[in-house]
């Protein structure tokens, strides 16, 4: 086999990947107020070109204010009773599990894991997950979004095919793997260490090996078809995967989770599918990167009326007959890794005050994020259940201040390490915390332990 490399893009073509990632970036991160003129028009196009009427579109001053609004729409009878039987199957789940909570645990299983409330937890997640996925069929921005991804994605597929894996010729690599065979076959050691077993003792012997290279050659043109379909979508997968490589779409994932618990917590009569403008801010990377710099075919009227949308709007919650948009953000702070963050004060905030807090891309609730990390109090830890502020409250109150004010018990050491507990008035349960020395600087750094330990050893586990 040749030793080229097998790649799709040229080094030029890789250099503009983080050209356009900024681009879209500096896009969604948009501080700007919308032009409700030129949004309204954005959306009508789409609409237009996916097929659809012009919706009813309203303007909100966030995602908060649009997920509250009651608005008037002809309900689907089938997406009602679809919606109707998954909460019945839901229901009939929730049942079993409020069952099986009631069976003796197994002694084996460690008893400082609600493995029940895990699972059951999973469950409501792959329902909200169904009821999504449905929902997002009646959007026709998401549909055109996806419709783009997926169009791009199949061209570089089908250039793949055609032009690169022509010029390297599939028989090359089957060649390369029937000499691997026949390597091995003549005496390569085995993967267990014994220097006297070759491949040929674990197979039967040379005859076997022989009859398992002429098996290979025969699956070979019965496999071919197949084993092309997957080098295609592997090396058409990794251009993509490099394309959307940006840790801020995490952000929006958070923000919808965070979005969700409170609308959930007032109760709201109903949600609508919700584009995001982060989410399309990534896919617009990936597509413009494709049309801009591969210039692969495609329905460019299609992708200027998606950019359009991700340019001139926020939030968009939206079904076939009702849009509302949301206006965009007035703030948006984030640390050095571009993970949403302040000290003290809002990480994003909208003009109508809705607002939402974070430590180094951990949503916190309002009464730690007000707080500046500096007067975080230590007895905090007692008081909080949930695992990620403890462990945000135990990196930002740090070492000095938390053996200052907590009674923490030295339970073991090793190297540099040293595994600390404090014992709380919740449930009874105890704090464990890995202190880390840095034997060059003698620095302190203290990590939050998740899970009940007896050594260092197993706390460094954890905690990597």
């Amino acid at each position: 086999m040749s030793e080229r490399q097998i790649t799709i893009l040229t080094p030029e073509q890789e250099a503009l990947i983080p050209v356009y990632q900024e681009k879209w970036q500096a896009i969604a991160f948009s501080t700007e107020p919308i032009n409700r003129q030129k949004a309204e028009a954005a959306i009508k196009a789409a609409y237009t070109i996916m097929g659809k009427r012009a919706p009813q579109i309203r303007f909100c001053s966030s995602p908060y204010e649009a997920s509250l609004l009651k608005l008037e729409s002809e309900e689907n009878p089938v997406s009602q009773m679809l919606t109707n039987l998954g909460d019945m199957l839901l229901s009939q789940v929730e049942e079993f599990w409020r069952v099986i909570e009631t069976l003796q645990p197994s002694p084996d299983l460690p008893d400082n894991i609600d493995f029940t409330g895990m699972f059951f937890a999973q469950i409501k997640e792959m329902g909200k997950a169904i009821e999504g996925h449905r929902k997002n069929q009646d959007n026709p921005l998401i549909n055109l979004k996806l419709e783009l991804e997926n169009s791009a994605l199949d061209r570089l597929k089908t250039i793949v095919n055609s032009h690169l894996l022509q010029d390297i010729k599939l028989a090359e690599i089957v060649e390369y793997v029937l000499q691997t065979y026949r390597e091995l076959g003549n005496g390569i050691n085995s993967q267990n260490g014994n220097a006297s077993t070759t491949f040929a003792d674990v197979v039967g012997g040379p005859e076997a090996v022989r009859g398992t290279v002429s098996q290979f050659e025969q699956m070979w043109w019965f496999a071919k078809p197949l084993f092309q379909l997957w080098i295609e979508g592997m090396l058409a997968g990794t251009v993509y995967w490099k394309a959307i490589s940006v840790n801020w779409i995490s952000l929006e994932n958070q923000l919808t989770s965070e979005l969700t618990k409170q609308v959930e917590e007032m109760h709201s009569p109903r949600r609508y599918p919700c584009f995001q403008p982060m989410s399309g801010a990534v896919a617009s990377i990936w597509i413009d990167f494709c049309f801009s710099v591969l210039h692969l075919p495609g329905d460019v009227r299609k992708w200027e009326a998606f950019a359009s949308v991700v340019q001139e709007c926020g939030w968009i919650f939206c079904t076939d007959e009702i849009c509302v948009v949301c206006d965009r953000p007035r703030l948006i702070s984030l640390d050095s890794e571009n993970y949403l963050h302040a000290e003290g004060e809002p990480a994003i905030q909208f003009s109508d005050g809705y607002s939402v807090y974070a430590h180094h891309g951990v949503i916190l609730p309002e009464k730690y994020g007000r707080v500046n990390p500096n007067e975080w109090q230590a007895e905090w830890l007692l008081e909080e259940n949930n695992i990620d502020f403890r462990r945000v409250l135990v990196e930002g109150i740090g070492y000095a201040g938390i053996c200052q004010d907590l009674h923490a018990v030295e339970l073991d050491s090793f190297a540099e390490y040293t595994l600390l507990r404090i014992d709380t008035n919740i449930d009874a349960k105890s704090i464990y915390l890995l202190k880390i020395t840095d034997p060059s600087t003698e620095d302190i750094q203290v990590k939050l332990v998740a899970f009940p330990v007896r050594s260092a050893r197993e706390a460094i586990k954890w905690v990597n």
